[in-house]
């Protein structure tokens, strides 16, 4: 019964956090620099032109934004500003959607998971952002916000495998990942 009711606890503690990082996520991602009342106004013109201006202003060529930066720097900052930040905001995706979504940490299946949810998710902001104009879809950040999760996927699964060790050799517990 304690078994139960504790595993309850911590799936409604990671539940809670997963939904907090998310509106983080909603607000960083495509609300960024939109007071409250554009983005209202935003929401009442979605039309064909605005979808088509948003369009011609999305990059759909692979690693043409990152090459950018590489070739001509607007400024070292910025260009490590937008990648960094682009693969750490996803990195709690990785981490969070096995224990979410599995209820547990192996390999391959929650390898899989996190590609897909960051995927995802960040398809999903993407596909947002070019309807709404509230950003623009770059491929780019579709390609580091998934290597993000990817990369809190290895770091969730060195946690979990360092746990797993220290309770097999101070406690003689096996838990299960």
């Amino acid at each position: 019964m304690f078994s139960i009711r504790k595993n309850i606890v911590l799936e409604i503690i990671l539940w809670a956090t997963f939904l907090a990082y998310f509106l983080f996520l909603v607000k960083a991602v495509l609300l960024k620099f939109l007071p409250p009342d554009l983005i209202a106004d935003q929401m009442h013109r979605i039309d064909n032109e605005l979808i088509s201006r948003s369009f011609a202003n999305s990059n759909l060529i692979p690693f043409k934004t990152i090459i950018g930066y590489i070739v001509n720097p607007i400024s070292a900052k910025i260009a490590i500003g937008n990648v960094l930040g682009n693969i750490i905001v996803f990195i709690p995706v990785g981490i969070l959607a096995p224990f979410l979504i599995l209820k547990k940490y192996e390999f391959w299946g929650s390898f899989k998971v996190s590609l897909l949810t960051s995927f995802g998710i960040s398809l999903a902001f993407e596909v947002i952002q070019l309807l709404t104009y509230f950003g623009s879809f770059d491929v780019d950040d579709l390609i580091l916000n998934t290597f993000g999760g990817v990369l809190g996927f290895f770091i969730g699964y060195l946690f979990v495998n360092l746990y797993h060790n220290f309770m097999m050799k101070y406690h003689g517990k096996t838990v299960e990942h």
